[in-house]
């Protein structure tokens, strides 16, 4: 498969990733132009990290979660210098001019080392900091010619990573982990008590911007609302109204019309951000909520914003480079964003149903037929009834060939791919894996020769037609590492990795899949470097030239993994400090540490796995669950007691209930240590001052821990740590035997 990543010709414009990562590697740009914009103007210098920061970056341990040397402290005052702001908000689009100008022609590259941290990403790690609501300045709303519909659009030059809105819910109700709430949930939340004013007055500012399509006037009076003036996006703030004593003027919204609204304004996520949630000591559930201002994002099947939530709040961050008056994008098709044309615009149309009126929606496929500079050709405009997004445009503009060979591609993932995969899994039979693996890398082999004939396009826009096969490669990789285990090809998970860049920028999976990159990058040139080591040449005399070039080359490939990261932490978090990103780094890798433990207990038909052992006396049980209970709900056992500390759950039990099976003499109590899934157990920290924790078998006195020197934590934390290796060791064991039982029954 061809890298992506190729290099660019000379003439070519720098890439959006090129820019970001430019302002922290100094090195030359795959353009072969100069990257780091410390080297430019005052005012490129007055935005940009410098040389000093690019070395720090690239001295962060890859995959560790290390991140930027520096990142985000306190700028250093330089003496005799004026007070400057080092921010990497860009707050004009003016350069500085005189002292200002001055000064910063005297900086030198140490004082631009830093990053201004903004305040709300405390919340990524903070559970009891909530952050305040914040609008950037150059976000406002519009209305483009011809669009029936109002949207946030950027108000001045945007960069990637900028934040652009931190927003509380109006309403936000909570579901399980893995588990969505239903629509009904929110309207029952919020009815049950009936919207304050304030609230119905932010509604009612929404629903003149989202109004109902059935309720829609009359074709000639349609175009009257676009001559007034958009209300300003502070009227979507509860605040705003709060302060007005009491309202008794805010309109009434009945059971129907707060469905409907909801219906065409309320988001709903399958999970919290993963990485945030963990580092807050918190599970990430599903939800459906209201943020106002996210309903106002139009669609894009290239989205220039990302979005995430934790807690209640939703940060969104730009991921490209806006010009003034770019509309603000969003995916508002879910995995259909994966697939061919055809399929995508099927999709656009169904979720603009609820939002267009009939003659709106005709008006708006008119338009994108009538439209040849988008479409590009004859044969393309009629493709386009819907979405005139780029990546559409393009889609439609290639030669008929092409289009076949992506639909097919396609046809064979939905057809017989996917059941193939289901039952070679279920059978747990190899062969059918291997040939599903041959037939995969000749569907990719097939769509990189038509992609790559395809005259015009350059590596971007090549990348945006892949996109519309994603589920293709990702099978080839899927497939690869089951068959392939340590030897797959990383090519292709780069190439997933790039291709998640057009849909899905600053996603979870696109950390998710930049984090994993990285890792194996990282484990196959350590593995590399102690084989040499072993082998007496890790001397540099002492390679071979054959050697060398492997271990540049795998180091190469670390260095663009660790690029692929950081731009990933950018475009979803925006510009955190060194220790935000390392505890979102470990959060999103105890996360996916879960998943993978979730998924063995799930195949080997385990809902919990329990250990149970014995520590100076007391007698202590281990349990792991496929999904981590809230520490209300934690069981159905009588008189528990809750402990939450670092994703863990210590209760006390007094005596079983009916349905368990452990029996405690003298109705002593048991302690049940309950971890989320993938969790390490540590004790230490743990405020046990006066707490029981039980008895011993024999039926002695319960044992009082107290924190008052006397015992040795680390000592608990060892012999726990050894009796679970022996726990491990021995459920190992009988596995293997009652597998070869299984064996002899059959022979």
């Amino acid at each position: 498969m061809r890298s992506v990543a190729a290099n660019l010709p000379q003439s070519a414009p720098l890439s959006v990733r090129e820019r970001i990562l430019s302002s922290f590697h100094c090195t030359p740009s795959t353009s072969g132009r100069a990257c780091c914009p410390a080297h430019g103007s005052p005012a490129a210098r007055q935005q940009s990290t410098t040389c000093a920061a690019s070395k720090a970056a690239k001295g962060g341990k890859s995959g560790g979660g290390q991140g930027f040397k520096g990142f985000g402290d306190a700028p250093k005052p330089a003496p005799q210098q004026p007070k400057r702001d080092l921010s990497f908000e860009r707050d004009s689009d003016e350069e500085l001019v005189g002292p200002a100008a001055a000064a910063a022609q005297q900086l030198g590259d140490d004082d631009y080392n830093e990053i201004r941290l903004k305040p709300a990403y405390q919340m990524y790690v903070d559970a009891g900091f909530k952050a305040q609501r914040y609008i950037a300045p150059s976000l406002a709303l519009a209305r483009s010619e011809g669009e029936p519909l109002a949207h946030l659009a950027a108000g001045g030059a945007t960069l990637p990573g900028d934040l652009l809105l931190v927003t509380p819910a109006l309403a936000f109700v909570e579901g399980g982990f893995n588990e969505l709430p239903e629509l009904e949930d929110l309207h029952a939340a919020m009815m049950e008590d009936g919207p304050p004013p304030a609230q119905r007055r932010v509604m009612d500012v929404l629903e003149g911007l989202r109004p109902d399509p059935a309720a829609a006037p009359p074709p000639a009076a349609a175009a009257a609302p676009a001559a007034q003036p958009l209300p300003s996006l502070s009227t979507l703030d509860v605040k705003f109204w709060s302060g007005r004593g009491k309202d008794t003027s805010a309109p009434a919204f009945s059971s129907r019309r707060l469905m409907g609204l909801l219906g065409r304004t309320a988001a709903s996520f399958d999970s919290q951000d993963p990485a945030a949630m963990q580092a807050r000591h918190q599970k990430p559930v599903g939800f459906v909520s209201l943020w106002p201002e996210y309903s106002l994002l139009g669609h894009s099947c290239v989205p220039n914003t990302s979005a995430l939530v934790v807690g209640d709040r939703l940060f969104m961050h730009a991921t490209d480079e806006l010009a003034r008056g770019a509309a603000l994008t969003r995916n508002m098709i879910g995995t259909a964003i994966t697939s061919p044309l055809a399929v995508r615009q099927a999709a656009v149309a169904d979720a603009m149903s609820d939002l267009l009126p009939a003659s709106a929606a005709a008006a708006s496929a008119a338009a994108a037929a009538a439209s040849p500079a988008e479409a590009g050709s004859a044969s393309g405009e009629a493709l386009l009834s819907s979405c005139r997004c780029r990546r559409c445009a393009l889609e439609a503009s290639v030669s008929e060939s092409l289009r076949d060979t992506l639909e097919s591609a396609y046809a064979w993932y939905t057809d017989e791919a996917t059941a193939t995969f289901s039952r070679a899994n279920e059978e747990e039979d190899m062969s059918l894996l291997r040939g599903l693996l041959a037939e995969a890398e000749t569907i990719v082999a097939e769509v990189e020769e038509a992609v790559q004939g395809e005259p015009g396009l350059d590596d971007e826009q090549q990348d945006w037609i892949r996109a519309s096969v994603y589920d293709v490669y990702d099978m080839l990789v899927t497939l690869d590492e089951l068959v392939n285990a340590d030897g797959a090809d990383l090519e292709y998970l780069q190439t997933c990795l790039q291709l998640i860049r057009v849909f899905g920028p600053g996603s979870d999976s696109h950390f998710e899949v930049a984090l994993k990159h990285e890792s194996l990058r990282v484990h196959r040139l350590e593995t590399f470097s102690e084989m040499l080591k072993r082998e007496g040449r890790g001397r540099k005399k002492a390679i071979t030239p054959l050697d060398r070039k492997k271990l540049k080359a795998l180091k190469d490939g670390a260095d663009l993994a660790a690029e692929f990261r950081i731009e990933s932490v950018i475009l979803r978090y925006g510009y955190v400090s060194e220790a935000i990103l390392q505890q979102l780094t470990e959060g999103l890798e105890t996360y996916m540490e879960g998943l993978e433990q979730m998924s063995v207990m799930q195949a080997q038909g385990l809902t919990e796995l329990t250990r149970e052992m014995e520590v100076d006396g007391v007698r202590v049980q281990i349990v792991d669950k496929l999904e981590v209970v809230n520490g209300g709900a934690a069981g159905s056992r009588a008189g528990r007691e809750i402990i939450n500390h670092d994703g863990m759950q210590l209760s006390v039990v007094d005596g079983p209930s009916d349905g368990d099976e452990e029996e405690e003499g003298d109705g002593g109590e048991l302690v049940d240590v309950q971890e989320g899934a993938g969790e390490g157990l540590d004790l230490e920290g743990l405020d046990l001052d006066g707490l029981d924790l039980g008895v011993d078998p024999e039926g002695r006195a319960p044992i009082d821990l107290e924190l008052d020197g006397d015992v040795d934590m680390e000592a608990v934390q060892a012999a726990i740590d050894d009796a679970l290796a022996q726990e491990i060791v021995a459920i190992e064991e009988e596995e293997r035997q009652k597998q070869a039982g299984k064996g002899a029954s059959k022979i």
